[in-house]
Order: C-alpha cells, then structure tokens, then sequence
C-alpha cells in the first residue's frame, strides 16, 4: 500500500517481496485510510482463493502515522521500517515518532524483514 507513484519494477529489492501493490492514487485516498488496507484483504483473498483476516495481513511502512498506525486500526500487524533515510524522513522532514512504539516490530533495513516474518509463520 503506498500513497507514492513507485515503478516497483525499477525497485527490485522490494518488488521481489511482494505479492500484489496498491496506490493510493487508483483508489482515491491516502493512507491511513480503511479502505486502502481493505482493498489489500481483498486482493491477498483473490491470489489465496479464500478468505484471509486483517491479522493475517503484514504492513511494512516508514511512515508510523500512516503505516503503522493505519495498519493496526484494521487490525494488521505493522512492521515499522525506522530508517532516517527513508522517503518521509530524509526527503519530507517527517520526525522519528517518540518512543514507545506501538509497533509490532521494528526494523532499521529491509534485510532483518525476512527472520521477522519467518518467526511469525513458524509453527
């Protein structure tokens, strides 16, 4: 889910992690709004062919407002991608949120995503 206009095709470190992407501008809203995070229940239960729950769905985002927050007000969990060089820190002055994080994890490079989620689906 991303309010920004990203060609995931020139972004492979990110695209390869993903299963399907939503723009804000094709739904005409902006994080953190319900229905963005909706839609991507929808979709995760189109590509699974059932149904699949809020809480099934990951949300990783270096916006906490909108990403994090967002996320979890639908009931996702919410990586926090806490990294000063990130689009809204570095490029739109966005201040790191003040701790403590209601985040479920938080993360500082994408490369600590993959052991985060393994410990999630593990059995």
């Amino acid at each position: 889910i991303s309010d920004g206009f990203a060609e995931l095709s020139k972004m492979p470190e990110i695209d390869r992690l993903l299963d399907f992407a939503i723009f804000a501008k094709d739904v005409g809203v902006s994080k953190p709004d319900p229905k963005l995070f909706q839609l991507a229940v929808s979709k995760a239960e189109e590509l699974l062919k059932g149904p699949c729950a809020p809480a099934e769905c990951v949300m990783v985002g270096d916006s906490y407002p909108k990403d994090v927050v967002g996320a979890q007000a639908v009931g996702f969990k919410a990586v926090y991608f806490d990294n000063p060089k990130s689009f809204p820190r570095a490029e739109c002055g966005q201040a790191r949120p003040s701790s403590p994080l209601a985040c479920d994890h938080r993360i500082s490079s994408l490369e600590e995503l993959g052991p985060v989620l393994d410990a999630w689906t593990a059995p």
